[in-house]
């Protein structure tokens, strides 16, 4: 399996905060899958972490630095050195609305059993 994949993006979830469940779920899903996520430090001008850089939990990143983005957005721009070149391959966007997330049904649709 290719492992030199990188996953990014205002994930608006709150990963930094221990007692929001959407976050844990997160955690727990990248934790099923060997996912790595990188960002350890606030990436919103009112804090929490929401925009995260996620690669294989094997794959050697070096710290991910955060940057004000001077008034162009409230979000803050993540710098993040690879051990590989990064084309875009394809762009798929699946949106789900994770106060509604079953996991069950996400399994389903994963492994293809109903």
């Amino acid at each position: 399996m290719n492992q030199n994949f990188v996953i990014f993006g205002d994930f608006n979830v709150h990963v930094d905060n221990t007692t929001d469940a959407h976050g844990m779920r997160l955690h727990c899903l990248f934790d099923t899958y060997g996912l790595c996520q990188h960002v350890q430090m606030s990436t919103h001008d009112h804090g929490n972490t929401l925009d995260l850089v996620v690669t294989a939990d094997t794959t050697p990143v070096s710290d991910a630095e955060v940057h004000e983005m001077h008034k162009l957005t409230d979000h803050r721009r993540i710098d993040v050195d690879l051990p590989y070149c990064v084309t875009p391959y394809a762009r798929i966007v699946i949106t789900r609305n994770w106060s509604d997330f079953d996991t069950d049904i996400f399994l389903c649709e994963r492994t293809g059993r109903l």
